[in-house]
């Protein structure tokens, strides 16, 4: 995993265990990827340092370009850009550790291993009163402000508020507009793309850049969620490169004509996968 790239918070969890030795639960900031703004409990504004131990009461609140890694020691959390949340809960029950995440816009991902004791929880309430409770699965969650999304990739979650609520599978997901319960499960389907995409002559070379992007559709609706890219590859003529984020900045060499890409004569495909999903992208011929 490339550190640096992300902005990143380890969880550690107050819990007894065997001959009566204690941990206390911290929530540290470890790593930063853009610009990042830490609301304190006390409303004090601070940049998003590594290093910084959370609060109940903090909030999080990333730019467009920010990302945040959230280590509960029992798995991965991941804020998108443009996203605002607050720690509501870092707490133990019988051994068990409960972490409450309040999403208040913007994009969670979270990958969790099954929890083994009964008592552990992670729940993340959306505004409408909107809740999801989780026990380990990895799973989306998307809010606007107003309407809630939840997509599940492995495992369950329930998701409930006042008007109802429903258990989602691996590979649904759920809607709740303003007003209304979570609707019934829908399937979703993974969708790759490739954005911001520039191709520079520099030498006897191709700069080859780009953004990565994989949102997750609920079949049916017109209601998309972002995925953070855990890993991707990429394809290009005999160049292969693997990536750990959204952004890629290679070279290849050019062929002998000084305009043309050295791939199926005049037509140039990307090809590769993001978090196991194919893309194939046309990207030549382009004005250059």
């Amino acid at each position: 995993m490339s550190w640096p790239k992300l902005l990143g918070i380890s969880l550690a969890f107050f819990v007894s265990w065997p001959g009566g030795r204690t941990y206390a639960r911290a929530l540290i900031l470890e790593a930063v990827r853009g610009r990042t703004t830490i609301i304190t409990a006390s409303g004090s504004a601070l940049r998003a340092d590594p290093g910084y131990k959370f609060k109940v009461g903090d909030q999080i609140i990333t730019t467009a370009s920010a990302k945040l890694r959230l280590d509960l020691n029992q798995g991965v959390i991941i804020l998108t850009g443009n996203s605002r949340a607050a720690v509501q809960e870092l707490s133990t029950q019988k051994g068990g550790a409960r972490t409450t995440l309040r999403l208040y816009r913007g994009n969670l991902w979270a990958s969790l291993r099954r929890f083994t004791n009964p008592y552990s929880l992670f729940l993340v309430h959306g505004p409408q009163g909107t809740i999801y409770k989780v026990r380990g699965t990895q799973f989306s969650a998307f809010t606007d402000g107003k309407t809630n999304l939840m997509a599940v990739d492995q495992g369950s979650v329930q998701a409930e508020n006042s008007q109802g609520g429903v258990f989602v599978g691996a590979g649904f997901g759920v809607a709740a507009p303003p007003g209304q319960g979570p609707n019934l499960p829908t399937r979703t389907k993974s969708i790759p793309s490739l954005e911001d995409f520039r191709v520079e002559r520099q030498g006897a070379y191709w700069r080859i850049q780009g953004k990565l992007k994989l949102r997750s559709h609920l079949v049916g609706t017109p209601y998309f969620l972002e995925q953070p890219i855990q890993n991707a590859t990429l394809k290009l003529g005999a160049r292969r490169v693997n990536l750990e984020s959204d952004r890629f900045d290679f070279r290849i060499k050019a062929a002998p004509a000084p305009r043309s890409l050295p791939l199926l004569g005049n037509e140039t495909f990307l090809k590769g996968e993001i978090n196991g999903h194919p893309l194939t992208e046309k990207i030549f011929p382009r004005p250059l």
